[in-house]
């Protein structure tokens, strides 16, 4: 049914594979958890990785693919830094953050059609990461967030939305056109992928 579940302690993985479960392959309500050099793959309906209330996971190393109708990793009210890992394929949304902070690095997001990163609210860092493959490829409602040195492929319909009352910094990307993205007000001869709302992405990338 489910993975493995972990309240209030300190738990640490390495080279551990989760596989098959309905439900959470791993989550976490509370603690400080460490998961280096692992595979989570096969999840029906819950999350790969969900973590709450004030729980702090790091994560290096970690390749996660296969997901159904959950996210790769939910954060709700929680902290999460993922570095060097792999999130690829599902059938909902990326890495999810409701609450809490989020920081990832040179890592990539890939294949989840509803969006590979959606921040509700919270803090966010995302940088040298590859986000590829989706409808979305990342939406903000609310929230601060960091945006950088990150690439684009292959992205349907906006790379960057911003739903939020405030602009986010979003210079130094490479939007997958030496001209930039397209945004119908600010830089109409793009030939990048779209970026919807108040996004600042001038100057931007030439390549990936």
């Amino acid at each position: 049914y489910a993975g493995i579940y972990s309240r209030v302690g300190n738990v640490f993985f390495d080279n551990v594979s989760i596989s098959g479960t309905d439900r959470d392959a791993f989550s976490a309500d509370g603690g400080v958890a460490e998961i280096k050099n692992s595979v989570i793959e096969n999840v029906e309906l819950g999350d790969a990785l969900g973590i709450y209330d004030r729980t702090l996971l790091y994560i290096s190393g970690l390749t996660v693919k296969n997901i159904g109708f959950g996210s790769a990793l939910g954060i709700y009210d929680a902290s999460a830094v993922v570095e060097n890992s792999i999130f690829e394929g599902g059938l909902d949304q990326g890495i999810e953050l409701y609450g809490g902070s989020l920081g990832i690095s040179d890592s990539s997001v890939s294949g989840y059609p509803d969006g590979n990163i959606y921040i509700s609210e919270g803090m966010a860092t995302v940088e040298r990461v590859k986000i590829e493959n989706s409808d979305y490829g990342v939406s903000v409602y609310e929230g601060i967030v960091t945006f950088t040195e990150n690439a684009f492929k292959n992205i349907a319909v906006y790379a960057f939305e911003n739903y939020s009352d405030f602009p986010i910094n979003a210079e130094n990307n490479f939007w997958g056109d030496a001209s930039g993205p397209y945004h119908e007000d600010l830089n109409p001869k793009g030939l990048g992928y779209a970026v919807y709302g108040d996004v600042l992405f001038d100057s931007w990338c030439e390549n990936e």
